[in-house]
């Protein structure tokens, strides 16, 4: 029987892949490759497979992301997956996305060993289909690898959906990250170019680390900390995106 040759297929990713730390799931503070999907630069998946193992041997991990939601995506991250799967060298590989569910095909996560599922809160004006969180939960071949994410701003609707979301997802029996919300791409820009005019670039770097809108990371934790009392509860900062901020300042 002749096997499909996924080799030609392409993806879409907007740069390419980077090393960085996972900020949730069962490796938080591991490095894991980051591929994110979305309109930028057309490449096949031999090509963008080459480029990973000679930029990055030895990594094992694979976690995709987008800033639309990569299961957009679906049929083309599914894909690629197949693809590296075809080799010995890639078949231990640890795949997971960061997703909100927006649209999804089973194909696809049935492939991953992660899926990290965003809850989105009020001020984000959009909302995770509930739908969504039972069906994976619901499947016996994909509720082992369910994991959520709540990123919450420090205004009174996301603090009252997060401490009322905790509950009902602790009866799901999955890891729960809650973390703050940072600064987006357009206010690092603004806030490095109104450092950078008055030529203090410290308040700059200090702002990266501290979430939007919280007068620290103690303060997020203490608002959130009683809700150790479910399952399997961390309250971690995003690491991934203080780490990344300063080059969108550039």
């Amino acid at each position: 029987m002749k096997h499909k040759d996924y080799s030609r297929n392409f993806l879409n990713i907007t740069e390419y892949p980077t090393l960085t730390l996972a900020t949730t799931g069962r490796f938080v503070g591991c490095p894991v490759l980051h591929i994110k999907v979305g309109d930028g630069i057309k490449i096949n998946n031999k090509q963008l497979a080459d480029y990973i193992s000679t930029e990055f041997n030895g990594i094992n991990k694979v976690l995709f992301s987008s800033k639309e939601d990569v299961t957009t995506y679906s049929d083309e991250v599914w894909s690629f997956i197949k693809y590296c799967k075809s080799f010995d060298n890639i078949k231990k590989t640890w795949w997971g996305i960061v997703t909100s569910g927006k649209r999804w095909i089973p194909r696809l996560l049935y492939e991953l060993d992660d899926i990290l599922i965003d809850i989105l809160t009020p001020s984000t004006g959009r909302e995770t289909p509930p739908e969504f969180i039972s069906w994976c939960y619901e499947d016996e071949n994909i509720k082992d690898k369910v994991q959520f994410r709540i990123i919450i701003g420090a205004d009174a609707k996301d603090i009252s959906f997060a401490r009322y979301e905790v509950p009902k997802l602790g009866t799901l029996h999955c890891p729960i990250t809650l973390q703050p919300l940072y600064w987006n791409k357009e206010e690092i820009k603004e806030n490095y170019e109104i450092a950078d005019t008055v030529q203090n670039t410290k308040n700059f770097e200090e702002g990266l680390t501290k979430p939007t809108g919280w007068k620290s990371y103690i303060q997020f934790v203490e608002t959130f900390i009683d809700t150790v009392r479910y399952p399997h509860i961390r309250i971690l900062p995003d690491l991934v995106k203080i780490l990344e901020m300063k080059k969108y300042a550039m």
